[in-house]
């Protein structure tokens, strides 16, 4: 693994840990107010963390799959 992929990958970590972070808040406002759009935003943030660890797992998946020297 290259040292540009350990930096995508931990990128998508970062974003990932962020979203579901938000997510969490969310979620605990809307059990609080019971808004609508306060769980709406909640779902969308931690359907924005699969997307992430998605494409984390086929980046590595690729690098895998071409081996070490692409």
């Amino acid at each position: 693994m290259t040292d540009t992929q350990i930096i995508v990958l931990g990128n998508y970590a970062t974003q990932a840990v962020g979203a579901l972070l938000i997510a969490l808040t969310l979620l605990a406002l809307w059990r609080s107010y019971r808004r609508a759009h306060l769980l709406h935003l909640a779902v969308s943030f931690v359907c924005l963390v699969v997307y992430l660890c998605g494409a984390a797992f086929a980046d590595v998946a690729r690098e895998v799959d071409e081996g070490p020297y692409g």
